[in-house]
């Protein structure tokens, strides 16, 4: 295992711990009211949504800093895959790919809007450095779209890298390139991160 691996593996159960703790996620839209259920045979997707919802708002929000915006972002992301449901459905990298649709929308849409300032309320931390966490995700959302893809999708998503390679549509020695690149530039930038927090 190398330097930056074992830096970062080191942080990953923090990282993970952020999703569970971010706090609640907005109220969830009853689908049946944005006509998204037409019978029984959606009850799968009901059940995905309902349980992947939460991740999907967690990490948009990670990555934007604006709560409406993130909701947004994860209810176009389902609304997407929903319309793909005869494809997607028995793919175990669903939720996978629906994180990454969150995400291109996330981006595209602070593409076109100015810097926004980050939602005043946080939530509170049990038992965390709350600092060196926010500067795990600052360090994310630094890193080129493709290496933050397969940050979260193998370490937020917990998904595989074969599976990760398979979201991205890519080759799983790509993905793994993608992951060991990351873990790099994540060590040095939180390293930085780290000595800055110690000069204050």
């Amino acid at each position: 295992m190398t330097d930056g691996e074992t830096s970062f593996a080191g942080r990953s159960a923090r990282f993970q711990a952020d999703v569970v703790n971010l706090g609640a996620a907005p109220g969830l839209y009853l689908m049946e009211d944005r006509g998204w259920v037409a019978s029984p045979d959606e009850a799968d997707f009901r059940q995905v949504y309902e349980q992947a919802f939460p991740i999907v708002y967690r990490v948009a929000y990670r990555f934007c800093g604006r709560r409406e915006a993130a909701e947004d972002a994860a209810q176009e992301a389902f609304a997407r895959a929903f319309e793909r449901w005869g494809r997607l459905r028995a793919e175990p990298w669903v939720v996978g790919w629906v994180v990454t649709t969150a995400l291109n929308i996330v981006r595209r849409g602070a593409r076109r809007e100015p810097e926004p300032s980050r939602d005043a309320r946080e939530p509170a931390y049990q038992g965390m450095d709350v600092e060196a966490e926010l500067d795990l995700w600052r360090a994310i959302r630094e890193l080129p779209k493709r290496q933050a893809e397969a940050v979260v999708l193998h370490y937020v998503v917990d998904l595989p890298v074969a599976q990760v390679a398979e979201v991205m549509g890519c080759r799983e020695g790509t993905a793994k390139a993608h992951l060991g690149r990351a873990r790099e530039r994540l060590a040095r930038l939180l390293e930085l991160a780290e000595s800055r927090r110690e000069e204050r």
